[in-house]
């Protein structure tokens, strides 16, 4: 039980980890997109 629980942890916090980095990802192409288009 402990076990499984430590694994449902870590597999929650990766995929904490990895939504938080798309987003930090989207954000930055986003605002890439938004200044070539002001540049244009």
């Amino acid at each position: 039980m402990s076990s499984r629980e430590s694994i449902l942890g870590t597999v929650s916090s990766r995929v904490v980890c990895r939504m938080h980095c798309m987003t930090r990802l989207w954000r930055f192409f986003r605002r890439c997109v938004r200044s070539r288009g002001l540049m244009q």
